[in-house]
Parts: structure tokens; sequence; C-alpha cells
């Protein structure tokens, strides 16, 4: 088999047409053969064609499936148990303002739990911006800015944890979970009013999430387990990270593009959104279907087969794709008449203004099998995961090579896209860019100019 090219972001990476059509060869023949190993070694170079981003260790994958089952690793993590603050508790000064004003104020999947050990200090790049994730000896996680304040070595490179201090490893400077310098090597002085940034996060379903807002969070992301009564014992949550080269939200948009969803993976004739229900806070939207399209024909495998789809002939598109958003960042899918198979927690989050982070997160029942279990649960998980990166693999070159114009004539069947983007722009503070050509929001030059957001900018 071919070895899959890694590229980085530096060299503009994209999926090679040859590597995934070997890909797709192998996969084909490795599944006949029947051989369990092969084909779980196959699918896992088949899931590695892109590079993650410099700013994340390249020991780490780009794709990073889990199983959250209890291990001897995890049960050494402590989860951060402090309640999630509504809008009626007290501002915590702890925590510094929006880490960017430019996005909505909203929770951001920034990192897995499963990223950052016990006494460890890793480096994210989120939101455009240079953070870095540590965890004490107790377990407990913590986020503040990157750079040292003596001469701005970056605290995820070699920084290292001792007790519940996080020191530099240039100079040895040591810093507090609320970002205090508390220690320094050799002579020294008090520095008064200057402390690291921190910001809110927590942990929950195996993945870290962030808090990129002035105040208090005005909205709770449901907790998996809670939202389909199940339980850890009986389902495991599997999370994924996906590199994407292009803009987050962009992306994102995908699930209030129901004409997307029919035409580009072929699911039916035509597809259109339309809002169901929105708050401040949420955004509930249907993709609506039309003259599906036949599904298990020869005609439908040969254009899976082209498009370096071949597994999604196994996840057929019966039902309409509702949509539930939280802070218009965070949103929970579901596809009609499916059970809660399928369904994904999902986060688009930037690292840069023309690249992001793709994150997943999926509830699937645990195998109770003697023996062989354990090796079910693992090919189920990179089932999953080969599901995902397919389906994502067909929007690459479409994102990527997009280029929105100015004001752009939108179609009958774009309701819910409208309604997404006006919720997306109310998120965002008022002192924000309103007007970054869909980028980093919509503004006027998107052709929103009226709802929420000709509201915000009358005021």
């Amino acid at each position: 088999m071919r070895r899959p090219t890694l590229i980085s972001v530096k060299d503009s990476p994209r999926l090679s047409r040859r590597s995934t059509a070997s890909s797709r060869r192998c996969f084909v023949g490795v599944l006949l053969s029947a051989r369990p190993g092969r084909f779980l070694r196959v699918m896992d170079a088949m899931t590695s064609q892109i590079s993650r981003s410099p700013p994340c260790r390249t020991h780490c994958p780009i794709i990073c499936p889990m199983s959250l089952s209890r291990t001897s690793k995890e049960r050494s993590m402590t989860v951060d148990s402090r309640p999630i603050p509504t809008a009626t508790t007290k501002p915590d000064k702890r925590y510094a303002p929006a880490l960017n004003p430019a996005y909505p104020a909203s929770w951001w999947i920034v990192a897995l739990s499963t990223d950052v050990a016990r006494g460890r200090s890793e480096p994210v790049r989120a939101l455009e911006k240079d953070l870095v994730l540590w965890r004490d000896d107790d377990g407990c996680l913590h986020c503040q800015a990157a750079h040292c304040l003596h001469l701005g070595a970056h605290l995820g490179y070699g920084g290292m944890v001792r007790g519940t201090t996080l020191h530099c490893p240039f100079h040895g400077w040591g810093y507090d979970p609320t970002g205090s310098v508390v220690s320094q090597v050799g002579p020294s002085r008090q520095l008064k009013n200057r402390c690291l940034p921190t910001y809110r996060i927590m942990e929950r379903d195996g993945a870290v999430y962030l808090w990129n807002g002035d105040g208090e969070p005005d909205h709770v992301i449901p907790d998996l387990y809670e939202h389909y009564g199940v339980s850890p014992r009986d389902f495991i949550t599997v999370p994924h990270r996906l590199y994407m080269p292009f803009p987050a939200k962009y992306f994102a948009e995908n699930i209030c593009d129901g004409m997307h969803l029919a035409f580009a993976h072929g699911a039916a004739e035509w597809g259109e959104a339309v809002a169901l229900e929105e708050t401040s806070t949420m955004i509930k939207i249907e993709n609506r279907l039309h003259s599906y399209r036949p599904w298990y024909t020869w005609a439908n495998l040969k254009r899976l087969y082209r498009q370096g789809e071949l597994v999604n002939i196994f996840t057929p598109v019966r039902g309409s794709l509702i949509a539930t958003s939280f802070g218009a960042t965070i949103h929970l899918t579901h596809i009609e008449n499916t059970g809660n198979w399928g369904d994904h927690l999902v986060c688009w989050t930037p690292c840069n203004e023309d690249d992001h982070h793709f994150f997943a997160i999926d509830v699937v029942p645990r195998p109770r099998v003697p023996i062989v279990g354990p090796l079910l649960e693992t090919l189920m998980t990179k089932v999953l995961r080969l599901g995902l990166y397919s389906t994502a693999a067909q929007d690459v070159a479409l994102l990527r090579h997009r280029v929105e114009g100015p004001k752009p004539p939108y179609a009958p069947f774009d309701k819910g896209l409208i309604a997404f983007r006006r919720h997306w722009d109310s998120r965002i503070p008022g002192d924000g860019n309103m007007d970054s050509g869909a980028i980093r929001s919509n503004g006027p030059r998107a052709g929103i100019s009226s709802g929420l957001h000709a509201r915000k900018a009358g005021e």
C-alpha cells in the first residue's frame, strides 16, 4: 500500500487524488480479505491523509478518536467539577475577557481531555490566539495565555508543571492557576498587577471547552450521557479531531444548508433549510430533503467510490438532518428515522483565519461480548472515524477554494442559512468586527442587513 503523504499547513495541505484513490483500492481489498488486523491498520492510514497544524504536537495524529473507557491513565485525570455558571451568578474576576471578540461569545472545543496528561503542558492554537493547557499534579486542567510575561517564551513547549505551578522553560518563572507569578529563579522583585490571562474552561465527554466571552456563560452545553439517558457503563463517548485547511465558519454553515446535503453528498434531488426554533442562545434548524435518490444501486456505489465516500454506502440519509446549535458554535446533529445512531456533537474551532480543527463526539453502545468486546469497540471506533473522514473529505475541495462575493443573491432554499448567519452575528460583542466577508462574521457585506444584526448595528 502506498504510504499516505503528510503535508503541513505551511505547504498548503490538500487531499492527494492519487493517494486517496490508492487508499480506496486498499480499503476494498482488505475489506474483502476479512483480515481484521490489516483492516484496522489500513483504516488508520486512510484517515491520516492530512497532517495536524503546526501549533499542535506532531505526535498526535490529525484524527484522534478515543474510547473514553475508564483506563488507568484516565482515572488519574480529575475533571473540573465546579458547576457551570449561569447568568445569575456573580462574575468571576479570575478569568480574562474574551479570547477573541471577533468570534461569537460562546463555548468552543479547543482540545481533547487526553491531550494533556497529569503534570504536563501542551500548546493550543484556537480563535487565532496561542494558549497553553496544563494539568497540575492534582489532575485539574488550566488554560492561560501561552507566552511568558518575562521575555515571551511559549509555555506550551517545554513548560514544567510542579504541584500547582507552571514554570517557564526559559528562565523558570512560575505561574499559579490564576496566572499570578508566584516564583522566580535567582534575585527577583515583586510583580504587582501583572499576571497571565486565564480563561474559563470545562471538561466534558472527553473534550475541553473554552468560554470566549467577557462575562459569565449564558448557556449550558448538554451532557451527552444525560441527553440520551444512558450510562457510561453501557455507552462510550468517542471524540474525533480533524484538521481542515479553510475557514471554520464555512464548514459550520453546512449544517444549515439542506441543498448542500442533497446535491454535494447525493442524498436527494434537492433540499432546503428552515429554522424551527430560536432563542438568544440557541437555534434549531431542519434540513429537509426532497425526492430521495436510490441508495443501494451500482450507480450510487460508483458515485461514492469516485468521491471517496465508499464507506458511506452503509449510512444512507433517509430523513431530515436536524441541527441544534448552542451559542452558534456547539452543534448537536440528528438524522430522523435513525434513532441515536449517527448523532454527533460537533464544533469547528478556528486555529487561524483560514484553517481550523473539526471536533466531533459520538455516543455509541459499549459491546458486551466476552473476549472480543474490546476488539469490537476498537473496530466500531475506527469505522466511525473513517465515516467522518470520508464525509468531510468531499467538502475539502469545495470549501478550500470557495470565495464568497459581497452581498450574495440568496436562493429561496437559503432561509435556514440566513437565520443561522443572523444568529451567529448576534453572539458577537458589539465592538467585534461585523463585516469580515463571512469568515469570522457576516455583516452587511454578506447581505445580512436585517433582524438581529440590524438591531445590533443600530445601537
